[in-house]
């Protein structure tokens, strides 16, 4: 569970700080993709959500930017269909 800001320890300060979490839409964003093809991702395990409030996923900022570090190419559904 996590702790109050005044009692987190200066490593989780540094990890908040450098490694924030970020929702399924800014996510989405960074990847430059529909919200649905983060919650595929989120689905077939190449995006692990780091934290889940309100049925809402939420992900480290991390692990979106290592996907784009991998170079992925995505092709949202619309433009494969006919």
């Amino acid at each position: 569970m996590r702790r109050g800001y005044a009692q987190e320890t200066r490593e989780e300060l540094l990890e908040r700080i450098l490694n924030p979490s970020v929702s399924t839409r800014e996510a989405a964003k960074i990847l430059e993709v529909p919200e649905e093809t983060v919650r595929e991702l989120c689905l077939g395990g190449k995006l692990a959500p780091s934290a889940t409030l309100n049925s809402n996923h939420y992900y480290s900022l991390d692990s979106v930017l290592s996907l784009l570090n991998d170079d992925l190419k995505y092709v949202p559904k619309e433009e494969t269909d006919g």
